[in-house]
């Protein structure tokens, strides 16, 4: 009974131990640059999930949902031809992202670990590359 007990604190401090993974800054701004701020938007969500940040992570969830909605409409509104005014907006969405809000709830920590970023890459082009495809052919005019 005794020697239960024991393996359980040793396992629960190890668990304390190890490092937390996280996507890093840069994946944060990436994803919003290239697959839009939503997408960055839930990776700061999962790393605020992760540090016990539920709060923040909802209004991070929330604000890149709606800057993305924003997006969406100012593009609607403008009428823009190719992706620049598009781009522009998710590189101002990344760097709020990325830059400001990244730094401003996750404290620099070693224990901190990079989290490899291949699933959400995956699930991104999944998610986009049909729209795209979409997208070009609903604009192509016979």
């Amino acid at each position: 009974m005794e020697n239960e007990s024991l393996v359980n604190t040793e396992v629960t401090e190890q668990t304390a131990k190890s490092p937390i993974q996280i996507y890093s800054k840069t994946a944060v701004l990436g994803f919003s640059i290239f697959f839009g701020p939503i997408f960055g938007g839930v990776l700061l969500f999962q790393n605020l999930r992760k540090i016990q940040k539920k709060q923040e992570s909802n209004w991070i969830l929330a604000g890149s949902i709606s800057y993305t909605l924003f997006q969406v409409i100012a593009n609607a509104l403008f009428h823009t031809k190719g992706y620049s005014f598009s781009f522009s907006l998710s590189i101002i969405g990344g760097l709020l992202l990325g830059k400001y809000f990244f730094t401003k709830y996750i404290p620099e920590n070693p224990n901190y670990e990079t989290k490899p970023i291949w699933t959400a890459l995956i699930i991104s082009l999944i998610i986009t590359i049909p729209l795209l495809i979409l997208n070009i052919m609903g604009t192509t005019k016979n």
